[in-house]
């Protein structure tokens, strides 16, 4: 099979997959009570614009007095029927409906449920989910639905380098956001980090995510800089086009984030609701990872 054509099988049968865990965690009995209100939704709309707090809280208030239960079956139902139709149905019209079909309730989801990725807050970082796992599912939806065909066999294939310039794009922009003001306070750090701990009970898996908000208080600039030239140095991989070696410089920065930053896509608080962002970063990365590999086995040093 062509390469190109392995690497959308990647995408489609990872975002499939996504979608179907999103559907199976929101069956949590957690989800089934105001936690999803209060602990999953309510957090987005702090600091958001009078605008999008409003419309927010609206929809929260209306949740809250009428059927939630019933609600959140259905939405699980929903992101359930969504991945399995994606993962059966790969470039067949089920499939692409399942996609146009995420596309619609993930813009809804970004809005009401994740607040369009805190981005309008001013203190969104990737380090901790920003921009929103569901903006990224929808990212790759878009892609595969606008890949073109491959003669030989009239398979769609996905345009690697237009796949490489938007992600590359995706982390300037990430870094971008971590030049936020905010981020160059003492404890803006710190914070965040704390946050991310404080939403699981402690034990030897968050202990380095405490450890690390408490050295992030101090030096909090060059810890900062350090983390704009990470999220720098990825694009600029991407854009040069550099070996295989350089993702697993990848890997390590993505298992810091789903980590410490992420902690561990809060599995173990009983309200999440997908596995954060590092893994479809992840998912994302890794068909420029198998490009570098074909490359390199084409062009041996």
């Amino acid at each position: 099979m062509d390469g190109l054509q392995i690497t959308r099988r990647i995408l489609w049968y990872g975002l499939g997959g996504l979608w179907l865990l999103d559907g199976a965690l929101q069956l949590q009995p957690h989800m089934f009570s105001a936690d999803l209100v209060t602990a999953v939704m309510q957090p987005n709309a702090w600091h958001q614009p009078a605008w999008m707090t409003q419309s927010i809280d609206w929809i929260l208030n209306l949740l809250l007095t009428h059927q939630l239960s019933l609600f959140n079956g259905f939405v699980a139902l929903l992101q359930i029927g969504i991945g399995a139709l994606v993962l059966s149905g790969f470039d067949k019209k089920s499939g692409r409906i399942a996609l146009w079909t995420s596309l619609v309730w993930g813009s809804l989801v970004w809005y009401f449920g994740e607040g369009l990725g805190t981005v309008f807050t001013g203190q969104a970082t990737y380090l901790t989910g920003a921009p929103g796992s569901v903006l990224l599912y929808m990212i790759i939806a878009v892609f595969l639905l606008a890949t073109g065909r491959l003669r030989k066999t009239d398979e769609r294939i996905l345009d690697l380098n237009s796949w490489r310039r938007s992600v590359g794009a995706l982390w300037i922009l990430g870094a971008l956001l971590q030049c936020f003001p905010v981020f160059w306070t003492p404890d803006a750090l710190s914070t965040q980090f704390y946050g991310a701990a404080v939403m699981t009970s402690r034990s030897f898996l968050t202990r380095p995510i405490y450890a690390m908000a408490h050295l992030s208080l101090h030096h909090t600039l060059w810890w900062n800089l350090a983390f704009v030239l990470a999220m720098f140095s990825l694009a600029l991989g991407l854009f040069r086009r550099w070996g295989a070696w350089f993702y697993a410089l990848v890997t390590m920065w993505l298992l810091f984030m789903f980590w410490i930053g992420e902690n561990g896509g809060m599995l173990l608080s009983g309200v999440a609701t997908d596995l954060n962002t590092a893994p479809v970063w992840a998912l994302m990365m890794f068909p420029l990872y198998l490009e570098a590999r074909r490359s390199e086995d084409r062009n041996p040093t």
